[in-house]
């Protein structure tokens, strides 16, 4: 599977909405139902994210494979329910899935989940980005980036690497990543091997570099007490929208601070990104 999400600002300073392309290539088992994909109605409380998916088709190698859409009941606790949308007809590989995903229109406290577009980027968790197939066991990913539309030397970033990356997983494996597009600021310790590296969108109320090097002194003295050997990547992402708060997931976590002018005198939120 290989996946390419392209940022789309149509001209104006801000991301719009990423326009995915999703290419399915190999054996598909459909004895029991033809191919479908799904991307929560909510996730993890937060809402609206199928509302959000604009002109999804479907094709194969038999020409445009007609679309059925269906919604899970409404969970009423506010956890994770789901839109599918379900080929109404066996398809024949290679599949090839097209949609736009717009930003939420204004960012919110709670899980740091929700695709926001800011500072010519974008932040997100993979819950609000993908649109991914439903009954596929593990094979070979390929998360591509095509960063045309944003300004030169922009970068992508995720959970499981930086640029383009390819993993052996699930497809859901995605939804339990991270996401900085952009002109990124970055940190990585002068101490080799650690794992540790850090990225920001925006501009921070403190400086995010004296920060950054505090939290990864806290990270070390965690492993410290923990007796942790591990050094396989470990990723912090920070976003200045201002609104605080922060939400961990798989080895990395998002955390959304106040925007402002990097201040030499002013603290991080250290609990906060201490804890996640």
């Amino acid at each position: 599977m290989t996946i390419t999400v392209r940022p789309v600002r149509d001209g104006g300073p801000q991301v719009v909405a990423a326009a995915v392309r999703e290419e399915i290539r190999g054996t598909l088992n459909q004895s029991m139902r033809p191919l479908s994909v799904r991307i929560g109605i909510v996730y993890t409380s937060r809402s609206g994210i199928a509302d959000r998916v604009d002109s999804l088709t479907m094709r194969d190698a038999a020409g445009a494979v007609p679309i059925g859409i269906d919604n899970d009941p409404e969970d009423k606790s506010g956890y994770t329910y789901y839109r599918h949308w379900r080929a109404e007809r066996t398809v024949q590989p290679p599949v090839i899935v097209t949609y736009r995903i717009r930003p939420v229109a204004r960012i919110t406290g709670g899980p740091q989940y929700d695709f926001d577009a800011h500072d010519g980027g974008l932040s997100s968790h993979g819950s609000q980005l993908f649109v991914l197939p439903e009954s596929l066991g593990t094979g070979r990913i390929r998360l591509k980036w095509d960063l045309s539309e944003l300004d030169p030397g922009s970068i992508a970033v995720g959970s499981y690497g930086e640029g383009d990356v390819q993993l052996m997983a699930r497809p859901d494996s995605l939804v339990d990543s991270f996401f900085l597009v952009g002109r990124l600021g970055r940190y990585e310790p002068a101490t080799a091997g650690t794992g540790f590296h850090a990225y920001w969108l925006g501009r921070p109320a403190y400086d995010p570099q004296k920060e950054m090097a505090w939290l990864f002194q806290a990270y070390e003295n965690m492993r410290s007490f923990y007796h942790s050997t591990d050094a396989s990547p470990y990723r912090v992402f920070i976003r200045a929208v201002g609104r605080g708060g922060g939400t961990a997931s798989g080895r990395s976590f998002m955390g959304s601070v106040p925007a402002g002018n990097e201040d030499p005198a002013a603290q991080a939120p250290r609990v906060t990104i201490a804890h996640e």
